[in-house]
């Protein structure tokens, strides 16, 4: 990678560690000036009570103040980062660095510099990923993790130079798809696709067709399909149809769609693998074949409720909006609640928000009045998806249903509240306890979703 990003810094790996010395990234934009945040009055008072690890305080306090909550929220966030970054553990520093880079706080940028040389080979991956556009030093240490020990680290860096270095790295991201780890070849085989240069249809094809993970076959059909048509692409989108794992049959649906195959895909929408005969009726009728519904409404009979539920998934405005809006009433009355979770998540996106919020509401208050084995109110993930259904449409009872799940024992229950409450439209008191919560990747978690609702503002 160093052909196309020449660093002005000299870089050496040492005992399996990246040693950089590097020109900080403030110092790469010319009359920048760092402007951190600056915490003062009750924002001080409530940043005591998270560091002393008083959740229920801080939020309370949090709920008291007038008018200056969103910057007084996103201060907390950023000084939850900036700690994060320091972190004794590894995992936390690159999930720190994932959500400043994708939150774009620039005077964090030295801090995750700093973490180029990281001992650890994740996060070096991390940093190099978020400054490769800004740091003279960045395109080195990705091309060098290239070498990882580190799955992750080589899926992370192969995404990264897909992303933001593009057709430069083509060599790289061709090497990729023969990488011994899965997650590796799968994240070239969607970089490639995002280059849409047509002579990659042969290596992607050898992947689809040939790779041992179900995964990465999808990622290279999927692939396929956003490059220029190529002679034996629908001949290998019609074997594909018969892949044992079901996301590759979708993605080659997706291959037929992208050649406008209509006759080929009105033949899979007959065929009795139901998710692939949904997904190849919707295809073509956005080609302005015939309706959808009968297929449908095919598979809102069947047994299954997956196949079901799936259906009702792929409902979307356009897909011809009355028949839609029947199919998706027809399955409020479904015995399964996922059932109905998908119809009132169709009927709110075909804009019937009242009776979706209606079916929203009536999974809330459904059977969950017994306890974990943690000690929680039991909640079914139907349950927590309606709630976060309803934040969406900014009805309340959604935020406090999530809100009364921040608290809960289990970890996995808390961090998908948090991650929900980041529709929200002001910052909930919920994430500013969060900030303190004992499992630092809620902290995290925390942090990302109140950015979210309330950006820094530099």
């Amino acid at each position: 990678m160093a052909r196309y990003d020449k660093p002005i810094v000299p870089i050496t790996r040492v005992a399996g560690a990246l040693c950089v010395c590097f020109v900080t990234a403030s110092c790469l934009r010319a009359g920048f000036a760092v402007k951190e945040p600056t915490l003062s009055g009750p924002g001080q008072d409530i940043a005591a009570q998270i560091a002393a690890g008083d959740g229920p305080g801080a939020a309370a306090a949090f709920a008291q103040l007038d008018g200056d909550g969103a910057k007084v929220a996103a201060d907390l966030a950023f000084v939850t980062l900036d700690r994060a970054l320091a972190s004794s553990s590894p995992a936390i520093r690159a999930r720190a660095i994932d959500i400043v880079a994708s939150h774009e706080i620039e005077p964090l940028a030295d801090e995750v510099a700093g973490l180029l040389g990281d001992p650890d080979d994740d996060v070096a991956a991390a940093a190099s990923v978020a400054l490769l556009r800004s740091h003279p030093a960045a395109g080195r240490v990705a091309s060098d993790l290239l070498d990882s020990a580190s799955d992750s680290a080589r899926a992370k860096v192969v995404a990264g130079i897909g992303r933001k270095v593009g057709a430069r790295a083509h060599a790289e991201l061709v090497v990729a798809l023969s990488d011994p780890a899965a997650r590796v070849r799968r994240a070239a085989a969607m970089a490639l696709g995002g280059l849409g240069e047509a002579g990659d249809g042969a290596a992607l094809w050898a992947v689809a067709t040939g790779d041992p993970d179900g995964r990465v076959r999808s990622a290279a059909l999927r692939a396929v399909a956003r490059l220029p048509a190529a002679d034996g692409d629908v001949r290998g989108a019609l074997a594909a149809l018969d892949d044992p794992y079901l996301g590759a049959r979708q993605a080659a649906v997706s291959v037929l769609a992208a050649r406008k195959a209509l006759a080929e895909l009105s033949a899979a929408a007959r065929g009795a693998d139901l998710h692939v005969a949904v997904a190849a009726a919707l295809a073509v009728h956005r080609l302005g074949g015939a309706s959808a519904a009968p297929v449908l409404s095919r598979a809102l009979h069947s047994p299954l409720w997956t196949v079901r539920a799936a259906a009702l998934a792929s409902v979307k405005p356009g897909a011809g909006h009355r028949e839609a809006l029947s199919l998706a009433a027809s399955a409020m009355v479904d015995d399964r609640v996922e059932v109905r979770l998908a119809a009132a998540k169709a009927l709110a996106s075909l804009g019937q928000v009242d009776r979706a919020r209606a079916e929203f509401l009536a999974i809330l208050e459904g059977p969950g009045s017994s306890l974990t084995r943690e000690g929680d109110p039991s909640t079914s993930p139907s349950q927590r998806s309606a709630a976060a259904a309803l934040v969406r449409l900014g009805d309340p009872h959604g935020a406090k249903f999530l809100a009364s799940l921040a608290g809960a024992r289990d970890p996995r229950v808390r961090g998908a509240a948090i991650a929900a409450l980041s529709a929200a439209d002001t910052v909930p008191p919920a994430l500013i306890a969060a900030l303190a919560d004992p499992t630092a990747g809620i902290r995290l978690d925390a942090a990302a979703s109140i950015l979210t609702i309330a950006p820094l503002d530099f």
